[in-house]
């Protein structure tokens, strides 16, 4: 309880003095930088709903990490040393790797490891073993991209190839357009 007052107190004083401060506040180049990347961010959140069928954007997306999420945590049954984590230090795992990929480090190397590393720590793994779970886990997430993304490059070659031997009924509105 005196936790949470202290921290409505701190809530609440800051909201004054950002009310009171916001005309000088708005000057200042690092107000004005943050403020702009979270308009965008917002932004970005928002133009969802311009999408055709932004329902399908969103289940998409979850569907997404939910594959990452398991791929991840089904990765630690491979290793007798990680077998013994539960469902949430594959969760913690996961948002810890992503904010590792999100680092401005090619592919995430190394930033990814150090924290899939750390937090390895925390489930009462080695350093060694928190390691080779990220070095695991980062290589077969690469693995799976590459064959995945081959997959899908020859899906649209094969698509565009049959698309490209029928010109005759491409061309001609009126016909009945073909699904590959």
């Amino acid at each position: 309880m005196l936790a949470g007052a202290v921290l409505l107190g701190l809530g609440l004083l800051g909201w004054f003095l950002f009310n009171r401060y916001r005309e000088a506040l708005g000057r200042h180049p690092l107000y004005q930088k943050v403020s702009g990347f979270l308009k965008g961010l917002l932004s970005g959140l928002l133009s969802v709903r311009k999408l055709r069928r932004p329902g399908a954007f969103v289940f998409h997306t979850c569907l997404i990490w939910l594959m990452y999420y398991l791929m991840s945590y089904t990765l630690f049954f491979a290793m007798p040393a990680t077998a013994k984590l539960g469902a949430l230090a594959g969760l913690t795992i996961l948002v810890v790797g992503s904010l590792g990929m999100a680092a401005p480090t090619p592919g995430g190397i190394g930033s990814f490891h150090l924290l899939v590393g750390q937090v390895a720590l925390l489930y009462g793994l080695t350093s060694q073993d928190g390691q080779i779970l990220a070095t695991f886990i980062h290589g077969v997430s690469t693995i799976m991209i590459i064959i995945l993304g081959v997959l899908a490059l020859l899906v649209v070659l094969l698509r565009r190839n049959k698309t490209t031997t029928l010109p005759d009924v491409l061309d001609d509105p009126k016909a009945v357009k073909l699904e590959p």
